[in-house]
């Protein structure tokens, strides 16, 4: 994932952690996302492994119409969880609200959670997916949107630091609704977590998704499975 965000970090500290040598070697590289991860675990013959968000198995499926894949793929651990967040003028009270709004989604980060979100809750919305996350912000900051999405660890200093002394903006509750929850948990956001979007001693419920380690199902005893093998020994060796 983009430098920085928790994937490449936690991909960095597992290099160092179990790279031994000629015994095992691990080489992080960057992706463009959990979509793409899954994209890549299932066709680039270089790739052995991937972080990817649960709900990116839903998106490739309906969105990419790629067969089969809960067959194709199994999981090693899961990692850590990222949050949904939805950032909206404070006039947009619920998730209902958003119907025919302007939103932000960039691909990588907020896109899969809105169409699944959406599609699920029959709301219809104009979502754009430009890829300059802070810059399509700012547009929801200047008036130009009305709401900004994005799947990521909690305590994202790109939303912990959006300037709202007017109180203009807020963090929109997402409903533990039943279409949701084969793929998404309860999560929430506290005031003490965001000061500059939750008022004070209150909480927004929200929603999570699991992000997993995720290998190809590769055949047993093949070289690729035992290449793998290696790894989940290590890694839970340690």
């Amino acid at each position: 994932a983009p430098i920085g965000g928790p994937m490449s970090i936690m991909g960095s500290d597992m290099a160092s952690v179990l790279d031994d040598a000629d015994k095992l070697r691990v080489l992080p590289i960057l992706g463009k996302g959990s979509v793409q991860n899954l994209v890549d675990i299932l066709r680039l013959k270089n790739i052995d492994m991937g972080f990817v968000t649960t709900d990116a198995l839903e998106f490739a499926k309906t969105e990419y119409n790629i067969p089969d894949i809960p067959k194709r793929v199994r999981y090693i651990a899961r990692l850590f969880h990222n949050d949904i967040h939805i950032v909206a003028r404070k006039e947009i009270k619920s998730l209902q609200d958003l119907q025919g709004k302007k939103i932000f989604a960039e691909r990588s980060i907020g896109f899969p959670a809105a169409r699944i979100i959406f599609r699920r809750m029959g709301i219809e919305a104009d979502i754009d997916t430009q890829t300059d996350p802070t810059g399509a912000l700012q547009k929801l900051l200047n008036g130009e949107r009305d709401a900004w999405i994005a799947s990521v660890s909690k305590g994202a200093p790109v939303i912990k630091n959006i300037k709202n002394e007017a109180g203009k903006f807020h963090l929109l509750e997402i409903p533990y609704a039943k279409p949701l929850q084969d793929i998404y948990l309860p999560s929430s956001f506290s005031s003490e977590e965001y000061p500059n979007l939750v008022p004070k001693d209150t909480k927004v419920y929200a929603l999570a998704v699991p992000t997993v380690l995720m290998v190809y199902n590769w055949p047993a005893e093949s070289e690729r499975y035992r290449r793998v093998a290696r790894f989940v020994d290590a890694l839970f060796g340690k």
